[in-house]
């Protein structure tokens, strides 16, 4: 029999293609449907790298901008901190020039008897410098004596130290027993007058451009210039 001309061959061919061509359409359909998902998926992922990529731009952004800002900072602090290096070391050479001027037994009379004041006690020493102890050491003692008694009304035994100090300049005053010690040394009186300057020359600094001062450690005694 031949399948060509067979009736009953040609029905079922004829009942398959039938049946095949919506299964062929459903078929394409869902692979139609198949391929937009992708694609919309895929516009979708790639929507979400370039947001990423944004985000990740952004954020290094930001994070660049941080970095400058600090490295700004930094080298502002920077040259606070060296102009208030500069002006301490200055401050601290006019205050050694004083050594050599006229005005330094003067000047080492006030200290002392400012260092006297915050004191108790009626037996005290003058420790200065081993050139200050040989040049103004008696000096110094008896001007103390009697400026307490006229200026503090106070009868004081002041007797020059055996031994000395180190300092740019001006004195210690003590109590015979060792319990009081008043320092009034250059470097004593620039360690307490500091805080005060330092924030002058920081406010000063912020008129003229930003800055953040820093309090540095500073001796807390009350202090007076010389």
């Amino acid at each position: 029999m031949n399948e060509k001309t067979d009736p009953l061959a040609e029905q079922i061919l004829e009942d398959a293609r039938k049946q095949a061509e919506p299964i062929a359409r459903k078929a394409k359909r869902r692979a139609e449907d198949a391929v937009r998902r992708a694609e919309q998926e895929a516009d979708q992922r790639h929507k979400e790298i370039l947001d990423q990529a944004r985000e990740r731009i952004r954020t290094e952004e930001l994070r660049a901008r941080a970095r400058t800002e600090l490295d700004v900072e930094n080298v502002r602090r920077g040259a606070r901190e060296e102009i208030f290096r500069e002006v301490r070391r200055r401050a601290m050479d006019r205050l050694g020039e004083l050594t050599a001027s006229a005005d330094y037994p003067e000047v080492l009379a006030r200290l002392a008897l400012r260092g006297l004041a915050a004191m108790s006690g009626r037996h005290f020493e003058v420790v200065l410098r081993p050139a200050d102890r040989d040049a103004l050491g008696e000096r110094t003692a008896q001007t103390l004596r009697d400026r307490a008694a006229t200026q503090l009304g106070r009868r004081v035994v002041v007797k020059l130290a055996e031994d000395t100090l180190t300092a740019t300049g001006g004195l210690a005053v003590r109590r015979t027993d060792g319990k009081q010690v008043c320092d009034q040394t250059f470097e004593a009186l620039m360690e307490r007058l500091w805080d005060t300057l330092r924030e002058e020359i920081a406010a000063d600094l912020a008129l003229k451009g930003p800055a953040q001062t820093q309090t540095a450690p500073v001796d807390s005694a009350k202090t007076e210039k010389p």
